[in-house]
């Protein structure tokens, strides 16, 4: 049997719940905007797609290997994703943490340890929550002068102390995110 699976750290509530007030914020002015829901923000560290339970149990034997100490991520701005507002595709709060980097470069390892077959990105890993997903048809019916800037500096600050191998399940409203298995960075 297959399972559509992902690595995320998942986030504490009050970060969640800071991320839906900009996200209430904006509602206000971008329309053309599929808004994540609060339960379903997280920051992904590895999409690994379809993948057999055995070679899941295989994952999370390497995934318990993982030795790190809990650290800190700050989501320091709101932007387009890309960056050009009229071919934007997402919307994310966007952060920087070396810690979150070294940790996404152990996964990437263990993944292919695991003998699953999984792109890293070649590009330093940039943490983002996405808030929302853009609706390229009625996006581009918006005159440009319309879309906003997101230049708004944020300053969310958030502990993490574990990853998440987490089920992405595709159903009609959208993806439904269950979590597997917890791992906890140690203390």
């Amino acid at each position: 049997m297959l399972k559509r699976i992902f690595i995320a750290v998942n986030l504490p509530e009050e970060t969640k719940k800071e991320l839906s007030f900009y996200q209430e914020e904006m509602k206000e002015y971008l329309r053309g905007v599929r808004w994540v829901e609060k339960e379903n923000m997280h920051i992904t560290m590895a999409f690994i797609g379809s993948v057999r339970e055995e070679k899941m149990f295989s994952l999370i034997n390497e995934l318990e290997m993982i030795q790190e100490d809990p650290f800190k991520v700050k989501l320091k701005e709101m932007c387009y994703i890309p960056s050009n507002r009229r071919n934007a595709k997402m919307i994310w709060a966007r952060g920087k943490s070396k810690e979150i980097s070294s940790l996404n470069k152990r996964l990437e390892k263990r993944i292919s340890s695991a003998g699953i077959n999984y792109n890293s990105e070649e590009r330093e890993f940039v943490p983002h929550v996405t808030l929302g997903r853009i609706r390229s048809w009625e996006w581009k019916r918006i005159p440009l002068a319309e879309i906003p800037l997101l230049e708004e500096g944020i300053e969310i600050n958030f502990p993490v102390n574990s990853f998440e191998l987490m089920e992405s399940k595709l159903k009609k409203g959208g993806a439904v995110y269950e979590e597997i298995k917890k791992f906890k960075l140690r203390n």
